[in-house]
């Protein structure tokens, strides 16, 4: 049997108008819950049953204030907002509750609605300005779907713009508010704030310089800088601070007011080199005394971070207290080459320690362009060339392996290097050892058990189509490669190498004992 109010309430729900005036003028109104229908067409915001059901229903059966309270907070659709308002007298709801719920979701279009046309007299403007600085601009929950409308950050300091201009200060907290306005970076307001109020009741110290710090509000410390007592801020800490976020404007305004020994030049030129300040770096090192510098860590930050330009002007500067290795093995973490290669030809190869840079250069397989460089420009005896070269091997550094091979005239570390490149699966690096290198040279059943170890496949087939299978030493590896779980790699030593050379009984019996003792864990 058909249920009649279920009908009604899905009409409303889904916006079937003629549905809705079918069943309210053919069928016993009794039959209907109307309010709930109602509820529904507002909460999914059907506009057009909205209207109809105010223009056709009787107002008793539509409970209007409880609609507000819990369904319009929430709705985008200001016209639906706007034909409840009209239709009801806005002194008998609580206005207050409206707007608080209403800043949960981020409804601003409400809010403005309420401001603009409700007495404000019925509105608590200091709970409304706490409301709206609660509103969180990066919810998910709510979202602008028209690109071109006001920003929610916009609209809510438009908001607080709004409820400033409708009542006095007084009944402000201006300490909340200043705080949201240095969070923000709303210049704006701040400036009308202080040419309105009584400097004396406006709370603007370190504390909330340190907050518009924090969310890198330039623009607020600026108008600090130029308006504030500097008795009022913590100067050293503000050029500081100034520095590592790369505000020039500002260094350069306390650095003509504030007395110079206040400052700790320093951790502000330390911090403009941490995060690669180019500008406030260079204007540090033109205007400010160079020996109150660290230039070990000067130096050693920018060429970690790779800053070039950074160093570019650090380096006509005194760098006899540099530690050159230091600063050039930072630099190696980088990979740049003309950053090194610069450093080198400033310093000079004579005070530098090329073992700890060869350490640096092997922490990364992006540096094979930056070995090349150096092998080419260095001589060769300043380096551990075995290491580098099983190195090169694990990193898939062909280039440099064939460098090595042509110029070195030492020994390179051949079996580690194939090793290396086995248990890596740099299969091409494996190709070329095997081709250009005499196979005395290598540890073959180390490299066949690091290839199988790791299940590189191609590798395992390739030594052994390559390589004399007696120099493999498969009888003494192929348990273990068994039991390494590498089924593809061992069916290839089944296709390819003499049975006779495998134990196969042996190695069979051992297995199935192995998994028999398994069982016992």
């Amino acid at each position: 049997m058909l249920d009649l109010n279920v009908a009604m309430t899905n009409a409303c729900r889904y916006g079937r108008e003629t549905v809705l005036e079918w069943l309210w003028k053919n069928v016993d109104q009794s039959n209907f819950r109307m309010n709930e229908a109602f509820h529904d067409g507002c909460k999914n915001e059907q506009e057009a049953v909205v209207r109809w059901m105010i223009e056709n229903v009787p107002r008793e059966l539509l409970d209007i204030p409880n609609t507000l309270y819990t369904v319009c907070p929430g709705n985008t659709n200001a016209s639906i907002v706007n034909m409840l308002f009209q239709n009801i007298n806005i002194s008998t709801i609580d206005i207050n509750l409206i707007i608080r719920e209403s800043c949960k979701h981020g409804n601003t279009s409400i809010i403005h609605y309420l401001l603009n046309n409700t007495d404000v007299k019925m509105i608590d403007m200091n709970q409304a300005m706490t409301n709206v600085l609660s509103i969180d601009v990066n919810s998910d929950s709510y979202s602008d779907e028209d690109k071109d409308t006001l920003s929610k950050d916009e609209e809510k300091q438009e908001l607080a713009l709004k409820i400033i201009q409708e009542t006095t200060l007084s009944v402000l907290n201006i300490d909340e508010l200043i705080i949201e306005i240095c969070k923000n970076g709303w210049l704006g307001l701040l400036q009308l704030l202080w040419s309105n109020n009584d400097h004396s009741n406006m709370s603007i110290d370190q504390s909330t310089i340190d907050i518009a710090c924090e969310y890198g509000r330039e623009n607020i410390v600026l108008w600090a800088v130029n308006n504030l007592d500097l008795n009022m801020i913590n100067v050293k800490s503000l050029m500081t601070e100034s520095c590592s976020f790369g505000w020039l404007e500002i260094v350069k305004k306390i650095w003509t007011i504030v007395e110079h020994g206040k400052f700790d030049i320093k951790s502000a030129m330390n911090e403009g080199c941490s995060y690669g300040r180019d500008e406030v770096v260079t204007w540090l090192i033109q205007n400010a005394d160079n020996n109150l510098f660290d230039m070990n860590v000067v130096m050693e930050i920018s060429c970690r971070n790779g800053w070039i330009d950074i160093i570019k002007d650090i380096l006509p500067l005194d760098l006899s207290a540099c530690n050159a290795t230091v600063a050039i093995t930072a630099a190696c973490t980088t990979g740049n080459v003309e950053l090194v290669q610069l450093l080198l030809s400033q310093f000079g190869k004579e005070v530098i320690d090329f073992d700890e840079i060869s350490k640096s250069l092997l922490t990364s397989s992006k540096n094979a362009d930056l070995v090349i460089s150096l092998l080419q420009n260095t001589d060769f005896d300043k380096f551990d060339i075995r290491k580098i070269f099983t190195a090169a091997c694990g990193f898939g550094w062909i280039d440099v392996i064939k460098y090595i091979k042509a110029n070195a005239n030492i020994n390179c570390n051949v079996s580690g290097g194939m090793i290396k490149a086995c248990n890596q699966g740099e299969d091409k690096i494996v190709t070329y050892l095997l081709h250009e290198f005499p196979h005395n040279r290598f540890d073959f059943q180390s490299s066949l058990l690091a290839a199988c170890a790791k299940g590189w496949d191609e590798i395992a087939e390739l030594l052994l189509n390559t390589v004399d299978h007696n120099l493999l030493h498969i009888e003494n590896n192929f348990m273990n490669i068994c039991r390494s779980g590498e089924a593809d790699i061992v069916s290839i030593i089944l296709k390819k190498v003499d049975h006779n050379l495998l134990n196969l009984n042996e190695t069979i019996n051992t297995l199935i004992k192995d998994k028999k003792m398994s069982r016992w864990y």
